[in-house]
């Protein structure tokens, strides 16, 4: 995304009304270690500094970023970025254009912003939510505003009424559009019954957060129509609708939620959300997980957390369920700000801003990321090393790079290690993370570099990936048979030039050194027996036959 294309100085100081609002610890009792991540805003016209916060589990301020205006949706991405939103609002637009990414020191390392239908400027990024991906793509969403005459979808409707619509866009690391679906295809406007269509601007859907789900579809929450949508990414079809007038689902121990915020799928199945309540009797604001049986169209209520003394909030909340089980509360506009429970319902912790002051959403996680060693456990065999009557191999070291797997495939992490006799060797790596796809690129010192046939990502710190099995598992199936029984491929070797070929200049360099009987390690020793001889040139001579090359996306 690197597309830094203005940063505007949101972070410049002001000097007048700087104070971090006070932050109150109410209750504490053993909270799941981490920090919180928040920005205060209010919807009075009183002047106030606005920040971005991380705070510790006592209400101190581990860090803090003082903003020209209100900022949104502040949190950790699954890459270890920050990322926020700007946001100054006019007329109901927002000026700001774009998400911005903080690296581990805070410095502004990447953007991402919508991107508009050719020649026009229709689109707006919307505050509510980015989620970047573990390929390295995001899932962002804009606003569409369209003129529609609403005097032909209700009575009284204005002529020339100004409707909000919502666009979800997945950008990839070159800015481009790999997916787009617009709520103008998909949903009617007079499904948005609570809101007030006969005014000259209508806001019929107000999407406020996106969730990738686990068989890679998506899921939206779409305020004002109180439902979840399933999404097709492939299509964009709607695969089920939950909640609102067009709901398709059974209720089980629940009534529905109204106006809520913050769909998200727990690693168990089920969904979490924050249901703000506007239009339940009575008002009431909670966290709540479902149980869906998306065969039957089931939703089954199995847990939820109401406050005591009830609360009520009209906007904003997010819920998150955190790795120990216990789940964070955030209120949204409404005092307390922050609650953390236990499945049971016992508060571990409650914090709160100052009356009239909130925040959107609130996050917890680990902060400053600790380093991580994520090992990759790689299996690959070296042509000429190879011994097929053994099924073993001459032991040498390779080097290992991780590219990114979006281009320009830039080169992430290396590590240096031994392949030993079963091709098996072990490969530390400090700056790559997890669920974050890479090509696996292999380099020996006189063997064509071989990519991996895909990207693929480390999981809980751990990778293995086989060379040996499948041509398929090199990229353009760049790999050589060397043995039937079992099966086994190699890289190729004899580019002892290291020049991304195997050609004549590889051949006369070994032809030469054979007709010397040169001896020792060294690039020429295509079969790794320390001598140069004919064998050497049997193996560099067939693939410089087949102008074998490096295949790489």
């Amino acid at each position: 995304m690197k597309n830094l294309y203005t940063i505007i100085l949101f972070f410049i100081t002001v000097q007048i009304h700087s104070q971090i609002p006070n932050i109150t610890v109410l209750q504490s009792n053993n909270p799941y270690p981490g920090k919180l991540f928040m920005s205060n805003v209010r919807f009075d016209q009183q002047p106030h500094a606005r920040y971005l916060l991380i705070v510790n589990n006592d209400g101190s301020v581990f860090w803090s970023r003082q903003m020209n205006v209100s900022s949104y949706d502040f949190k950790i991405q699954p890459n270890g970025l920050l990322t926020y939103i700007p946001a100054e609002f006019r007329s109901g637009i927002n000026l700001n254009r774009a998400f911005y990414a903080l690296d581990s020191n805070y410095n502004i390392v990447d953007s991402f912003k919508v991107v508009s239908p050719s020649l026009t400027d229709t689109f707006r990024t919307d505050t509510h939510e980015l989620k970047i991906l573990p390929n390295g793509h995001a899932l962002i969403l804009a606003f569409d505003y369209r003129w529609v005459d609403m005097s032909k979808i209700v009575f009284g409707g204005d002529t020339n009424a100004n409707v909000e619509g919502y666009v979800i866009q997945e950008l990839n690391e070159n800015d481009s559009v790999v997916f787009e679906w617009n709520s103008f295809d998909h949903f009617l406007i007079q499904d948005a019954i609570h809101e007030n269509l006969t005014a000259a601007y209508v806001n019929p859907v107000h999407m406020n957060a996106i969730e990738p789900d686990y068989d890679g579809n998506i899921l939206i929450s779409s305020r004002n129509l109180s439902e979840i949508t399933k999404i097709n990414r492939e299509t964009g079809a709607i695969i089920w609708r939950l909640g609102g007038v067009r709901n398709q689902f059974k209720f089980i121990n629940d009534s529905g939620f109204s106006y809520q915020h913050d769909i998200r799928r727990l690693p168990n199945g089920h969904i979490t959300l924050f249901d703000n309540g506007n239009f339940n009797t009575p008002q009431e604001s909670r966290a709540v997980e479902y149980h869906l049986d998306e065969v039957n169209k089931i939703c089954t209520r199995v847990w939820q957390y109401r406050h005591n003394p009830p609360i009520y909030a009209l906007a904003m909340g997010s819920v998150q369920r955190l790795p120990n089980g216990n789940t964070l509360i955030c209120w949204g506009s409404t005092s307390p700000s922050l609650t953390e429970v236990t499945s049971t319902g016992q508060i571990t912790l409650e914090m709160t801003f100052p009356q009239d002051v909130y925040t959107y959403r609130t996050f917890k996680g680990d902060w400053p990321p600790t380093p991580t060693t994520l090992t990759l456990n790689l299996t690959a065999f070296i042509e000429g090393f190879y011994n097929a009557s053994s099924d073993k191999m001459i032991d040498d070291t390779v080097s290992i790079f991780l590219r990114n797997a979006s281009s320009p495939y830039s080169v992430i992490d290396s590590g240096k290690g031994l392949l030993d006799s079963n091709g098996k060797g072990s490969f530390s790596f400090s700056s790559a993370v997890n669920n974050v796809n890479y090509y696996i690129v292999i380099k020996h010192r006189n063997s064509i570099e071989t990519w991996s046939g895909s990207g693929v990502s480390f999981i809980s710190n751990q990778l293995i990936y086989n060379f040996t099995t499948s041509s398929a598992q090199a990229y353009g199936n760049n790999l050589v048979q060397v043995d039937n029984s079992p099966i086994r491929f190699a890289i190729f070797g004899g580019d002892v030039n290291q020049d991304e070929i195997i050609e004549g200049t590889d051949l006369s360099a070994v032809d030469n050194d054979a007709f010397n009987l040169v001896l020792g390690y060294i690039n020429t020793d295509v079969n790794g027996d320390n001598v140069v001889d004919a064998s050497d040139l049997s193996v560099v001579d067939n693939n410089a036959f087949n102008m074998l090359i490096m295949l790489r996306p």
